[in-house]
């Protein structure tokens, strides 16, 4: 039986009590201009053209497929009120789905001043001369391409960012949005690779790396990267304190961004580890059609913050890892300038 999408985002449209006062404190420490550097964007007739794979299906990522822009207009005015958005966007991943299509209906109908990254194919020749030649035409603000949105499953960088693309967007200077592969705790290699092959390209690490859960090894790998003056890094979806705020430390406030990972913000969901699965998972009281009751009932004991909208969490995170740094309040506001809207403007020319 195909998920109620639009049961989720009703409920998801419902601001709650905890969220309103959440609301109520945090978006007071942020500047008046924010750029979402992290969104995703389609429309139900792309949805509706094709079946989600059960393998998605299962997954956390396929509960708000169908999220068009207008709808997105009506998120920001519920969770951000008073606050000018612009927003990077780009096609959903799913394996199968009219990437084309949703790309160019981004394009057509995006707000003005926002902007829109193309969401690169590399399956076959053709999807890789397509993706070359769009690089070129410079309607684009960055390059999207994602290891799960092919038909098998991609485990190497190379496999879905080919080198011939890359050297194109190095040279037609459209930075790369990069979801490695593996985590970052298993991937230090291969971004230094990356940097050292293709230097003069701009590439920002999708959800800090993708690291959910901190480890101890988080602050050498992210020092490590600094010495990369071209790497930044996003924090759409991070919602530990302790992780962004070795970005920030190691990265410094000019090289991590701002965002949401606008719709699964809406989620209402806590990340914990899960000790018989030995990796990080998330909880939620909400019966989304991923969620596994014999899970969520096992391990609710573990969740550590209340089930709000995802956003939340990602706020509290960054904006507490920003007052951590214990700055002065001038470069506190500088920071906070800087990660919500200065650098993205910069680097992706919006």
């Amino acid at each position: 039986m195909k998920p109620n999408y639009s049961e989720y985002l009703t409920d998801a449209l419902s601001i709650n009590p905890a969220e309103e006062a959440l609301r109520d404190t945090l978006l007071p420490l942020l500047p008046d201009s924010i750029i979402d550097s992290h969104t995703h964007a389609s429309h139900e007739k792309f949805i509706n053209a094709f079946e989600m794979p059960p393998h998605l299906l299962s997954h956390m990522m396929s509960t708000f497929p169908d999220v068009n822009i207008e709808q997105s207009n009506e998120i920001d005015k519920l969770l951000m009120p008073g606050k000018s958005i612009q927003k990077l966007r780009f096609a959903h991943v799913y394996p199968g789905m009219d990437h084309k299509g949703v790309t160019e209906y981004i394009n057509e109908n995006r707000n003005e001043g926002d902007g829109t990254a193309l969401f690169g194919l590399s399956e076959t020749k053709e999807d890789i001369e397509y993706t070359i030649n769009e690089l070129r035409t410079g309607k684009y603000s960055a390059l999207k391409m994602y290891y799960l949105s092919s038909k098998v499953p991609k485990t190497n960088l190379y496999d879905y960012f080919p080198r011939e693309v890359l050297s194109v967007a190095e040279t037609e200077e459209v930075p790369i949005i990069l979801h490695l592969p593996h985590s970052l705790y298993n991937s230090q290699q291969e971004v230094d690779q990356l940097m050292n092959e293709y230097s003069d390209l701009k590439v920002i690490l999708a959800h800090i790396g993708v690291a959910n859960v901190p480890k101890p090894e988080l602050d050498g790998i992210l020092s490590s990267f600094a010495k990369h003056p071209n790497l930044y890094v996003d924090t759409a979806m991070v919602d530990s304190q302790e992780i962004a705020l070795a970005a920030l430390k190691h990265l410094t406030p000019k090289r991590v961004l701002y965002g949401s990972d606008e719709p699964l913000n809406l989620m209402r969901v806590v990340t914990y580890f899960n000790p018989d699965l030995n990796t990080d998972r998330v909880l939620t009281e909400y019966p989304y059609h991923w969620a596994d009751k014999h899970e969520q009932d096992k391990w609710r004991h573990l969740a550590d913050k209340p089930f709000v909208h995802s956003q939340w969490h990602q706020l509290n995170a960054l904006t507490g890892a920003v007052r951590a740094l214990k700055l002065s309040t001038k470069n506190e506001n500088r920071a906070l300038e800087s990660i919500y809207y200065d650098n993205s403007k910069q680097i992706f020319n919006f």
